[in-house]
């Protein structure tokens, strides 16, 4: 029996095998696009998280500077302004505006 299937099928084997290869063929390129293309968004994506993380870096040293300002106004102030003895409230003052 398996060798009249065999018989049978032996002129067809080529055929078999040559539409096998090209369906192997087509799916190995479709592959290689994919990874191409993988590739390509992740190279796109590092770029621009390169370019975020350049932006991030230069806010973050503006920030440093205009945080170092604003300590060096706030020890100027303090420097000329005594800080204020708070006054406990006496019973029966009413607190206005």
């Amino acid at each position: 029996m398996p060798a009249a299937i065999l018989s049978l099928l032996a002129p067809l084997l080529p055929w078999i095998l040559g539409l096998g290869a090209v369906i192997v063929g087509y799916f190995g390129i479709r592959q290689r696009g994919v990874m191409v293309e993988r590739q390509r968004q992740e190279a796109a994506q590092q770029k621009a998280q390169a370019k975020v993380q350049a932006q991030v870096v230069q806010a973050q040293t503006k920030d440093a500077a205009i945080d170092q300002k604003v300590e060096a106004q706030v020890a100027e102030i303090k420097k000329e302004n005594p800080p204020t003895v708070a006054v406990p409230p006496v019973d029966g003052d009413v607190f206005k505006f």
